[in-house]
């Protein structure tokens, strides 16, 4: 819902020729959408079947994307509608959005290559991380990029409501440092926390230094009353992949 839509008057004008209009999404039904014209903007008919490209976001899309308005960027689009074209089970969602500060994600032209640079405010704390891996500027090469993003946006936008996991289960972190002692069965150094619970409003608080890598380590607690399993996943911001950690 609330999402917009930009109308060309058909692929081959996509980003070459005038807009026809704008659409909004009004109602979302089985098998239908209803679309109309927002306050402000000329009403349009369409001679022949055109194509809308997505260019807000509504309220449940995964992963926003900002591509700049750039013929240069035109297999970007493609990209984008392809992956849009594909009947998957439960596909994520992604939306194009204008608003630069609204995206999680921009694609970037760097010659005949694509970079993509991450801008969602809780991975890039104070400016736009730049992923350093690069694609061919053609539709086969981006299409599975946006494909992983948003698999990877979907996931990390993924909250969970159940009272018995964010009331009862508490997780802190820690410095460790070498305790001086050794495992009996596996010869292995024994580490103790060192130092205050590194967790603050949802956030880990460390100091990097490139010469000094300290271990760290995780408490997690389980005040329920019940029998809880833990699976951790690892997010990587470097290729947005998730791999599993436990």
């Amino acid at each position: 819902m609330g999402a917009e839509f930009t109308v060309y008057q058909d692929e081959r004008h996509l980003l070459l020729g005038p807009i026809v209009g704008v659409l909004v999404v009004y109602s979302i039904r089985p098998f239908e959408t209803i679309m109309r014209i927002p306050q402000g903007c000329h009403d349009f008919t369409l001679e022949h079947p055109g194509i809308a490209i997505q260019t807000k976001a509504g309220r449940d899309q995964e992963l926003r994307l900002h591509v700049p308005l750039q013929k240069n960027y035109l297999s970007v689009f493609q990209a984008f509608l392809l992956c849009m074209k594909r009947v998957i089970p439960n596909p994520c969602k992604i939306a194009l959005v204008e608003n630069r500060s609204a995206a999680s994600l921009e694609a970037i032209r760097r010659g005949d290559k694509i970079s993509f640079n991450i801008l969602d405010t809780r991975i890039a704390v104070h400016r736009e991380l730049i992923i350093s891996h690069t694609v061919d500027a053609n539709v086969t090469s981006i299409s599975p990029v946006l494909e992983a993003a948003a698999h990877y946006f979907y996931h990390l936008n993924r909250t969970c409501m159940n009272p018995l996991i964010y009331k009862h289960v508490i997780v802190e972190m820690f410095k460790l440092v070498m305790s001086g002692t050794f495992d009996e069965d596996t010869g292995l150094p024994i580490y103790v926390t060192s130092g205050a619970n590194l967790i603050l409003l949802d956030k880990i608080l460390r100091h990097a230094c490139d010469h000094i890598t300290p271990s760290y380590g995780f408490s997690i607690k389980n005040n329920s009353g019940r029998n809880l399993f833990i699976n951790c996943f690892y997010f990587d911001n470097g290729d947005l992949s998730i791999s599993r950690h436990w």
